[in-house]
């Protein structure tokens, strides 16, 4: 029972003493550190490719052609901005020819008018149209700078 007690009390002198403050002008222990030239440096990151229109990131594009008489064009896809309230469309490039295989379509985004919610969230964007040829390639373009390029599903 002795050294119960014994032990207890020089665990109990061991957190006391682990809880107080230094006092002041007491000298403190820094860790230690290693030298310039031991220390290794990671390769610097490669920067995420800039997107137009404050677009954050882009997935899940897929573009598909309508086998129904006249044939129709629909693309789906999904962008990431940097809060909840933006509008998008998607439109077909009016400087488009007809005959075209790889059109063009613009896509527009609105920033909300008022305050929101200030984190990155997903918004759906979707174009239905009529295809007016065998399109090969879509091509969606944000600011006249292009976003990214869609091969077309049949």
């Amino acid at each position: 029972m002795k050294l119960t007690h014994a032990l207890a009390a020089v665990l109990s002198a061991a957190a006391l003493a682990a809880c107080q403050q230094p006092a002041p002008g007491a000298p403190t222990e820094t860790p230690a550190t290693e030298s310039a030239d031991a220390v290794e440096t990671a390769p610097a990151a490669t920067p995420a490719p800039s997107l137009p229109c404050d677009i954050r990131a882009q997935r899940d594009w897929e573009a598909e052609l309508g086998s129904n008489t006249p044939p129709s064009l629909t693309v789906n896809g999904t962008i990431l901005l940097p809060r909840a309230g933006y509008s998008v469309s998607l439109l077909r490039d009016a400087g488009d020819t007809p005959d075209s295989t790889e059109p063009h379509l613009v896509l527009t985004v609105r920033p909300p008018s008022g305050p929101t919610a200030e984190v990155e969230t997903p918004h759906a964007v979707r174009y239905f149209g009529p295809a007016s040829a065998p399109y090969t390639t879509i091509h969606i373009m944000c600011d006249g700078t292009s976003l990214t390029d869609i091969t077309v599903g049949r």
